[in-house]
Parts: C-alpha cells; sequence; structure tokens
C-alpha cells in the first residue's frame, strides 16, 4: 500500500472542528486505499513562548477519526538570531525530525501539502531534501493574499514552479493561481462529500411544520463570512411582515458578540438563534433538521459546507463568491451576488412563498456523482498516478 504523507497548513481540533475539516475529510478518505499519516509540522517558537507554555515541547503521535496524525514539537528560536539564519536554523531541526519520522513509519512514496504557505514550503523543502515527489493542493483565498510581499511572492513562485502537480480546489482557484503565473499546470479537485453525510442518518427530515421555514448558515464567525448580510436580510424579511421562518446560526469567531448586539439591535432575537459550536453529530442533525442551507460568505476557495447541506437533500443559497460557482448548480440552489442583503433576502422569500422547489433525490445524487467519496479517489489517484509515473 502506498504511503501518502499529508501536509496540512491547519488541522481541526476538538476546540474547532470547522478549521481545516476539508482537510481531514479528504485524509479520512484517502486512509480508504492508501497508508495516510497526517504530519502537523513544528512551528517556530520564541523562548518567551515556551516560559508562557504555549509550544509544544514533545512530539506526539496520536489518531482522529481513524487517520493517524504525528504532531512534531515546536522548534525554539534562540535570541537574537540574525533573520537570514532563521530558516536554516529552523530547517535543520525540521529535516532532523523527518528523519525521525522515516524511521518510525517508513518512507513517504508522496508528500501532498495543502495551500503553499506554509505547508507546501516545507513539502518542497522535504521532497528536494529527501527526493520524495510532491502535490500541493492550493486552498488559500484570495490568493492574492499570499502575494502581498516581494518576499513571499517570490516563496509562493518557487513552490509552485518546484511541485510536481499542483491541484486547484475549483475553477476560480485555478483563475487565481493563472493569473499569477499562466505557465503553470494546474488539475481541479474539488473537496469530498464523505459517504456518511448520505447514509440513511443523513436523509433529508421532512419539514412537519409547514408554517416556518428553517434556515441554517454554518461557519467561522468572521467578516468574510458574510453573516452580517444574512442578519439585515432576514431583518428585511420581518420588516415586509414575513414571520414564519427561523435562522440557526452555528459557529464561533471574533465577530460573535458583534453580530448578537446586531441581533438584539433589531429586535430580531425571537428568529435568529446562535447555536456556537456543536459537534459533528449535533451539526449532521442541524443540517437535517433545516430547511435550506444559506452560505452568505464574501470569498470561499470552494464551500465544503454546501457539500454537507446538499449530501443532506437540503437546497442552498449561496454568494457568487468563488468555489460555491463550482459547487452549487440549477438542481441544487440558488446562487446571489456576495454582500447583497436584499438579494439574500429575496432568495429566502422565494423558499417561503413556495417559488422556489427543489427534489431532495436529485439533490443527493449532484452531490455523491461529482463530490462523493468514489469520484474525489479516482480525480485523485490519477493525480498521484501521474507523479508517480513520471518519476
Amino acid at each position: 500500500m502506498k504511503k501518502i504523507l499529508i501536509i496540512p497548513s491547519w488541522y481541526p481540533t476538538e476546540k474547532d472542528h470547522s478549521h481545516g475539516i476539508f482537510f481531514e475529510n479528504e485524509a479520512i478518505v484517502l486512509s480508504s486505499i492508501y497508508d495516510v499519516k497526517v504530519y502537523l509540522p513544528p512551528k517556530r517558537k520564541n523562548w518567551r513562548m515556551l516560559l508562557s507554555q504555549t509550544a509544544v515541547l514533545d512530539s506526539n503521535n496520536y489518531s482522529r477519526n481513524g487517520v493517524s496524525i504525528y504532531q512534531e514539537r515546536d522548534v525554539i528560536i534562540p535570541p537574537r538570531l540574525p533573520q537570514n539564519f532563521v530558516d536554516k536554523y529552523y530547517y535543520a531541526f525540521l529535516r532532523r525530525y523527518f528523519k525521525r519520522l522515516i524511521n518510525k513509519w517508513g518512507r513517504p512514496d508522496l508528500v501532498h501539502a495543502y495551500a503553499s504557505l506554509d505547508a507546501g514550503y516545507i513539502a518542497m523543502g522535504l521532497g528536494k531534501f529527501f527526493g520524495i515527489p510532491t502535490v500541493i493542493k492550493e486552498v488559500s483565498g484570495p490568493f492574492a493574499t499570499l502575494l502581498e510581499s516581494k518576499e513571499s511572492r517570490k516563496k509562493v513562485r518557487e513552490i509552485l514552479s518546484s511541485t510536481k502537480k499542483i491541484i486547484a480546489v475549483s475553477p476560480s482557484m485555478k483563475n487565481e493561481i493563472l493569473n499569477f503565473d499562466k505557465n503553470l499546470s494546474i488539475d481541479i479537485v474539488g473537496c469530498v462529500a464523505r459517504s456518511e453525510w448520505f447514509s440513511d442518518a443523513g436523509r433529508a427530515v421532512p419539514n412537519t411544520s409547514k408554517n416556518t421555514i428553517k434556515f441554517l448558515t454554518v461557519g467561522r464567525l468572521t467578516k468574510s463570512k458574510g453573516i452580517i448580510y444574512l442578519i439585515a436580510a432576514s431583518y428585511f424579511l420581518k420588516q415586509k411582515g414575513f414571520k414564519n421562518f427561523r435562522l440557526k446560526i452555528e459557529g464561533i469567531g471574533p465577530e460573535s458578540a458583534f453580530l448578537k448586539q446586531m441581533v438584539n439591535a433589531l429586535g430580531m432575537s425571537n428568529i435568529c438563534n446562535f447555536l456556537g459550536f456543536i459537534s459533528r453529530n449535533e451539526l449532521m442533525k442541524e443540517f437535517n433538521n433545516c430547511d435550506v442551507f444559506i452560505l452568505p460568505s464574501l470569498g470561499e476557495t470552494f464551500g465544503v459546507v454546501t457539500l454537507e447541506a446538499m449530501a443532506c437533500g437540503k437546497p442552498v443559497i449561496s454568494t457568487k463568491c468563488g468555489g460555491p460557482e463550482f459547487v452549487v448548480t440549477p438542481e441544487t440552489g440558488i446562487l446571489v451576488p456576495p454582500a447583497d442583503s436584499e438579494g439574500l433576502a429575496n432568495a429566502m422569500e422565494g423558499f417561503m412563498t413556495g417559488k422556489y422547489k427543489f427534489e431532495p433525490t436529485k439533490i443527493r445524487e449532484s452531490v455523491k456523482s461529482r463530490f462523493g467519496e468514489n469520484a474525489f479517489l479516482e480525480n485523485i489517484s490519477r493525480v498521484y498516478e501521474e507523479v508517480w509515473s513520471s518519476n
């Protein structure tokens, strides 16, 4: 069985399952046909972080959702070390750590990194030093945020030109990368909708309260997720006299307090309900119990939560913010402009008045055929085989 080492730029934890959940989903599915290990590389920490006990001081091998994870201890950067020596110091430790991983687990047949910075850069350095082919799946969006300085542009160009294969998570992501370097060859492989969402437990639950439409949104509560526009849209509907709807908001983040204050100030507490952080099992129940899922983001490289909602047979209202145009089709949902509360309100009204009707079975089948586990494994394995055949 081929060994695939996954190096993610970030990864979900028990405290926050939403941050990098698509990395974990792919690792779980890949482990069905490959020997997979997720490698959480060491972070650079200074002496103050060591004293405040925020540094990871020992390596840790553990399992999460059936995937083997190896977390490496952090590298403590000595004080007053010249900047031009910091990278050399860090990578000397990184190579030493990586040799230890190889001795314990074996030599990977391929290193699959998620996001150029910083996982892609680490994978590139290790791949060159140990002669292991690398693949990078770019998920950072907007991609332009990686190019804000001369140093980062140089680093990203080096990463993308050195890797064996570049994978974009959506056509919009591919176009963003090509705008940076039109000579790159890029494959498109979307995120995976895991089979658990298509199981009987994930089947659409009929709404027994026909008088109330239940909307749901899920994500980190940050400005980029556009929740403020969704709350404003709900307020517009209330002002028009609509009372037959509820909105649940799942997630945590820096905008939590502000959004709750906004809801209270608008007198929307009886309509908008903040769920906070909930477990994956609880989240599946919320997907099942809603009537319509809403993604009001200002920018998404893909939008994996839309897959999970559609796998449960739920129609989607999403903004045209990049990735969702690849995911949401006319038979699965409605697309509206980003940062457009009126557009969101009109789409929500369409569901409440019966203007929009979708067939749950068709929604589920659309997702399964394009992004189900078999489709994902076929697409990603083709990329891997091309890498191995070219060596």
